[in-house]
């Protein structure tokens, strides 16, 4: 099972090198407009305090949904090191596990709590692509294993199975928006910190 991770982790990395190659050769425009502020300080809003849940219209009206999000992707970051300790072998025991315990738990709670909302609420079916469906369920059962492996050091090959099938479909899918995002933030930050839209 090893293998099969390690070769759809090598599909994953090259995909994500080709959407990072498109994304370095798409060459926007240039802004011809005189700078009026800062684009150094707006990119470090745009990547801090920008992201704050009071930065945003969406996330001060969304605040619940906002802070699910926010716990998901800590069970994903806490997978993803999970992942990396059971392919070395690394044993961990007392604090490190539990922390991993606690994220990887809620992380899981929060990804079922966002599937039933896509299934149940009409404007989010509306909204969502079957992609998006498959992203999420992915992840979610990504997450799970993770959960599974913390908690007993048991289901090792299902941890990585579900892994490797996240992997195979990452460049593929939404899951990708973990490299548009930082490149929009980039971008936003950038030309409104130069425009003097963002100032100190």
């Amino acid at each position: 099972m090893k293998t099969f991770l390690t070769v759809t982790c090598l599909v994953s990395i090259v995909g994500i090198i080709g959407k990072i190659a498109g994304l370095v050769k798409a060459n926007p425009p240039r802004d011809l407009a005189c700078p009026r502020g800062d684009s150094s300080y707006g990119v470090f809003y745009a990547l801090t305090l920008g992201m704050a849940p009071w930065a945003k219209e969406s996330t001060r009206i969304h605040l619940i949904p906002y802070l699910r999000g926010v716990v998901f992707h800590l069970g994903i970051f806490a997978s993803f090191i999970t992942l990396i300790l059971a392919v070395l072998g690394v044993d961990f025991t007392g604090f490190v596990r539990d922390v991993l315990l606690v994220l990887t738990g809620f992380g899981l709670l929060a990804g079922i709590v966002g599937i039933l909302e896509r299934l149940a609420k009409a404007e989010m079916q509306k909204l969502n692509t079957l992609d998006d469906y498959f992203s999420v369920l992915l992840v979610t059962l990504f997450v799970a294993g993770a959960f599974a492996y913390v908690l007993n050091f048991h289901g090792q090959s299902w941890f990585y199975l579900v892994t490797g099938l996240m992997f195979l479909y990452l460049p593929f899918s939404k899951i990708t928006h973990f490299i548009y995002f930082f490149a929009s933030r980039y971008f936003f930050g950038f030309e409104f910190g130069k425009r003097g839209v963002i100032k100190h």
